[in-house]
């Protein structure tokens, strides 16, 4: 393992009791003056020590080293070298901690370590101020709920996690009743940080923990040059991970070192009763445990995994250490290889559920924090395997087969999704050197991921040659970089980040062995999409390919979007909320656009990605809308009188306020609008949500009432023959059971007369931002995606979102921010109502219903002619390019102000998303330019 700089500092401020403290002769007061040295000699020009990989890492690092500098100036006050690089190191510390958020903070025991190393400064003299540390109150309730899960006093009862790190209880526990936890090596739990920290307080010297350290020094990864990592030794860690990765890769371990390795973790799991850790006397872990279990398996030995079930089992998943926090993503995934690959899987079916589960909502909800590692391809590549040996063992096994992915399984449709989004991800972040992050540990960790994806049934359909070019150039990057195969990268996480030269090494060695030309025979498991909605979605990305917006997509790429969102079609289908009569089949081919739409907008440049949970809410309103919209065109316009409008209204405006949203009692029909990831946003931004719900179906009714009134004016002018309902009847067939139920427009103009509206007292502008907008839908949907997203964006990082997030919306900063994000929302409205009343002209002149083109407006000098028609048309997409570069304007402001205020990395993160919904409804509005996707009635 790599030095550390936090835990050098540690074993530097240790000295033995009865040396002779003589401040003429300061190396001889400490036990180990040149781990001191090393660290001021490492010291950065700000001041602050390294930060390999995380704010975190420089804190500790920093904090640690100070501290250091500080105790040993107690001895030799005069030193002006100390004195200056104290100075620096203190100024440097708190401009850390002022930019430190608790987001950051999820290494090992951080909530515990940050908080101790403020107050041992401060004891020590070091002014912090608490402007220095404007997120220290949220470290501290991170701290008192460990303390509160796992109380400081069973810290003499057993061995626990917290003998890893006893820095952060110094001064606070007796240190006398831990010597009989320390490990045989001498070690607190493979501590070196820990150990110092011991032996610094425990009463009585400790010889052997005084050695534990010499040794670590000796042999550990500096080799004498008195620096040492955060743990050590880790001989199961990196022997277990090694072994495992190098087998499931298909390389052969010779007879001789197989069986050394063998009796090795077997003894360890004899030793620790079926459970280890990191290291032989270590605290077990599941981690370690179930990849122990599964590199004895691929060595040809079996282990009993009971005592692991017994040990590690918890609500839902599995945890990693008893007191943990909060689950390891990684550990589960290892967890769940290991049940998966044993010989009696079917015995365990309940918890590999369970743990399925977990692992798919935290994917979907896009909250995937890994605990253990800093790099996403890590996690990546793990679910990726675990996901190929998923379906190897529905293939041996019906039983597993039939509840994982038979019936109504969610599983069915998640998985697919899952590994097609990681799928389009992998590929797209490979940079033209082949490699990820121009890093061969990394690059592995890509190439194995896409190795596995390659197996799974619905990719190896796809035929896709970017796949194994994708490979072939990972693999080509790691033969052309041998020497940097054993650069442990800074990437794995401890108390500090930390990498390892021998893993690195096995997973580079595994990446460019690997076999990637072997596909399994997958042909008799039933997860290919259904052919039907391919089918169908497959028309749909025709469609959307001639828009503008996607018209440079590949169609390897495209067929990738068009599974995955077939695959969401599904579980569209199968989650539908019954609120709508539900739209005849021969009527519903909208459906197959609204998953393709969200899911190609989604990994547009510049916008998203958002989580595939906010993909699959913002789907199912998408189809709620469009089910509303034929519900009341056919329902309320069609089989009720001009005289129900009234009446109407007013039942919709009493859903809406009496006991909806605005005080969170259940109300039918409008709380089911609510319940998708909406309860947890702001009660401001509900209140809105319900407002915008009241104004969509209000509009939806005067649309009706402006419909109604242009076809009696219709009657009355042309004398022809209405239904009972006052609706003419055009001739020919108007079923649409064509594709997507929709007349192609052409660009020749329109073919039918275009009638003049008289009897709206508002002019245009007014109907189509009042009205006419608002019965898009996309002002009740823009609130609805505020929501998701700021309910995403704090479960994901608690700073994430702006000050006094909790009390509004993300784009709510401030009075400018706000109004701009309404503007963007009106003109993305118009532009789309304008391109809809484009693409449907032809049906609307058919039908009698109320168009755009139909205002007195587009008729001044009006003769009826054909280029007349035409010119109608233009003058409407005139318009609706107007409303464009407002829209593009609105968003140019609201970034500048958005940036000011909450800052870049803050503002990138909403402004993707928010890009992310004005791309959606502008394809919507560029598909019906290209064809008019209105329901035929």
């Amino acid at each position: 393992m790599t030095a550390s700089i936090y835990d050098t500092a540690w074993v530097s401020m240790v000295w033995k009791p009865g040396t002779e403290k003589d401040k003429r002769d300061l190396e001889s007061t400490w036990l180990f003056p040149e781990c001191f040295w090393f660290i001021v000699d490492s010291q950065l020009e700000d001041g602050s020590w390294e930060s390999y990989a995380s704010p975190v890492d420089g804190i500790l690092n920093t904090a640690a080293s100070l501290l250091a500098i500080r105790k040993y100036l107690n001895h030799d006050p005069d030193n002006r070298l100390l004195k200056e690089r104290a100075g620096l190191a203190e100024s440097s510390l708190r401009r850390m901690l002022r930019d430190l958020e608790p987001s950051t903070c999820d290494q090992v025991s951080v909530e515990l370590l940050v908080v101790k190393h403020i107050s041992l400064l401060q004891n020590e003299g070091v002014k912090i101020e608490d402007e220095d540390l404007p997120y220290l109150s949220g470290l501290k309730m991170l701290n008192a709920a460990k303390l509160s899960k796992f109380p400081l006093s069973t810290i003499y009862d057993a061995p626990s996690t917290y003998l890893h790190s006893l820095e952060a209880f110094s001064g606070d526990i007796d240190f006398s009743r831990l010597t009989r936890w320390r490990e045989d090596n001498g070690s607190m739990m493979g501590s070196p940080a820990s150990t110092a920290a011991y032996l610094m307080d425990v009463p009585e010297w400790d010889s052997k923990a005084e050695q534990y350290l010499r040794t670590v020094i000796k042999l550990g990864p500096g080799r004498g040059d008195w620096s040492v990592p955060c743990a050590w030794p880790t001989t199961i860690f990196e022997t277990c991970w090694s072994a495992s990765v190098l087998c499931s890769a298909g390389l052969s371990v010779p007879e001789v070192d197989g069986g050394r390795i063998r009796a090795f973790l077997r003894q360890c799991l004899e030793k620790n009763k079926g459970i280890v850790g990191f290291a032989p006397s270590s605290v077990p872990d599941a981690d370690d445990t179930a990849r122990t279990i599964i590199a004895l398996r691929l060595l040809g030995e079996d282990a009993d995994i009971r005592p692991m079930l017994a040990e590690f089992e918890s609500s839902g998943w599995f945890k990693t250490y008893r007191g943990e926090r909060n689950a390891s993503f990684s550990a589960n995934c290892n967890v769940l290889t290991c049940l998966l690959t044993h010989k009696d899987a079917e015995s365990y079916m309940p918890k590999m559920l369970e743990t399925l589960d977990f692992l798919c909502d935290e994917v979907y909800s896009g909250h995937v924090k890994e605990k253990w590692h800093t790099q996403k391809d890590y996690w990546v590549m793990l679910l990726s395997q675990l996901f190929s040996i998923l379906c190897e063992c529905c293939c041996r096994d019906e039983v597993i087969r039939t509840v994982l992915f038979g019936g109504d399984s969610v599983f069915r449709w998640k998985v697919p999704i899952i590994s097609l989004q990681l799928l389009n991800e992998t590929l797209h972040s490979q940079k033209d050197n082949g490699s990820w992050g121009d890093m061969c540990e990394q690059t592995a960790y890509n190439v194995l991921a896409l190795a596995s994806l390659r197996r799974l049934p619905w990719i190896q359909s796809l035929q896709d040659a970017r796949l194994a070019e994708a490979v072939r150039r990972g693999k080509a990057y790691l033969i052309a970089n041998p020497d940097s195969w054993a650069q442990g990268r800074y990437i794995w996480i401890e108390k500090v980040t930390y990498g390892s030269p021998i893993l690195s090494r096995a997973y580079c060695i595994a990446a460019a062995w690997v076999d990637t030309t072997q596909l399994p025979d997958f042909s008799k498991l039933s997860f290919l999409p259904d052919p039907n909605l391919l089918g169908g979605t497959r028309k749909a990305g025709s469609l959307v390919r001639m828009t503008p917006m996607l018209s440079s997509i590949g169609l390897e790429a495209l067929r990738v979007l068009e599974t995955q969102a077939s695959f969401g079609l599904e579980g569209l289908l199968a989650e539908r909320i019954d609120i709508f009569p539900e739209i005849p089949a021969s009527k519903a081919k909208y459906m197959t656009l609204i998953p393709l739409i969200w899911t190609a907008c989604n990994g547009l440049p510049g916008s998203g990605p958002c989580s595939l949970d906010i993909l699959q809410q913002m789907s199912v309103l998408s189809a709620l809308m469009f089910e509303a919209d034929y519900y009341v065109e056919t329902v309320v316009e069609r089989k009720l009188g001009h005289e129900h409008f009234a009446i109407i209204k007013d039942i919709i405006r009493q859903h809406t306020t009496s006991n909806g949203c605005q005080n969170g009692a259940s109300n039918g029909d409008v709380d089911d609008f609510k319940v998708l990831l909406v309860k947890s946003s702001p009660p401001s931004l509900q209140n809105r949500l319900t407002w915008e719900l009241e104004t969509f179906f209000l509009a939806h009714v005067t649309h009706a009432a402006d419909n109604h009134d242009f076809r009696r004016q219709q009657q009355q002018q042309h004398k022809t023959s209405p239904d009972e309902n006052g609706a003419t009847r055009p001739d020919g067939d108007t079923n649409g059971d064509d594709d997507y139920n929709s007349q192609e427009v052409g660009s020749n103009g329109n073919h039918t007369e275009i009638k003049l509206f008289k009897g709206s007292k508002r002019g245009y502008h007014n109907w189509i931002r009042g009205t006419s907008a608002d019965h898009t839908s996309c002002p009740f949907a823009f609130i609805f995606f505020q929501c998701l997203v700021g309910t995403s964006l704090s479960g994901s990082s608690p700073t994430s979102l702006p000050s006094g997030g909790a009390e509004k919306g993300i784009l709510e900063v401030n009075a400018r921010t706000a109004y701009l994000a309404d503007d963007v929302c009106r003109h993305l409205a118009n532009m789309c109502r304008m391109y809809n009343d484009w693409g449907s002209m032809s049906r609307d002149s058919a039908e009698n219903n109320l168009n755009s083109v139909n205002f007195p407006e587009f008729h001044y000098n009006n003769n009826n002619s054909r280029d007349e028609g035409m010119k109608k048309k233009e003058d409407l997409m005139w318009i609706a390019e107007y409303e464009r570069e407002c829209l593009n304007i609105a968003m140019s402001r609201l970034e500048q102000e958005m940036k000011k205020a909450v800052g870049d990395v803050v503002s990138d993160d909403i402004m993707r998303a928010l890009r992310l919904f004005v791309n959606v409804t502008d394809l919507f509005g560029l598909i019906y330019v290209q064809r008019d996707m209105g329901l035929r009635v």
